[in-house]
């Protein structure tokens, strides 16, 4: 059972950066782009990003997940 759960928690996961990865590249533009060549540089860095904090809120430490509960 928990091994299926960690799978589901993969899947969502692997959503939550397939959605967000076409949030954010709609996100750059030529004018905003300090620190990166292209949108898929910027892309990549946010991928990174919020990989490295664990999919948490870099401020309070809570999982993106709950939080997108709450709001949704």
């Amino acid at each position: 059972m928990i091994k299926n759960h960690h799978l589901l928690y993969l899947t969502e996961k692997e959503e939550f950066l397939k959605n967000e990865k076409l949030r954010i590249g709609k996100l750059y533009s030529k004018k905003h782009r300090k620190g990166f060549s292209n949108k898929d540089e910027f892309v990549k860095w946010f991928e990174n990003t919020i990989k490295s904090q664990n999919f948490k809120c870099y401020y309070c430490d809570t999982s993106i997940f709950e939080i997108r509960s709450l709001i949704d």
